[in-house]
């Protein structure tokens, strides 16, 4: 299945709204953010830029929650999620399994 098929059954689930409008508007903890750029590195739709802080392009996000998910501080946030669920990367477990090959 395609991401653009497994965004729109998504999209389908919250009633067809884009998935910028369920994260809702990111913000930056200026106290904890290290300035360090990962967020805007790791942005695919190049919605961050780094002035002084990261700064976000909410037209252009499409809520992917890479930012959010990357930020090693964990300094981005929304009002809907502060410090929640964050996933950075797969497990192990599920990094071995798409690692094996089939041998068919």
């Amino acid at each position: 299945m395609t991401s653009k098929w497994r965004y729109a059954i998504v999209r389908t689930i919250i009633n067809g709204k884009p998935l910028r409008y369920v994260m809702g508007k990111k913000k930056v903890d200026q106290h904890a953010c290290v300035k360090c750029g990962l967020c805007v590195r790791t942005c695919p739709y190049n919605a961050i830029l780094m002035n002084e802080y990261p700064v976000f392009n909410e037209k252009k996000c499409q809520g992917c929650f890479a930012c959010y998910n990357k930020c090693p501080k964990k300094t981005i946030y929304t009002k809907r999620y502060h410090h929640f669920a964050h996933y950075p990367k797969p497990l192990p477990e599920v990094v071995a399994k798409l690692t094996v090959k089939n041998d068919e």
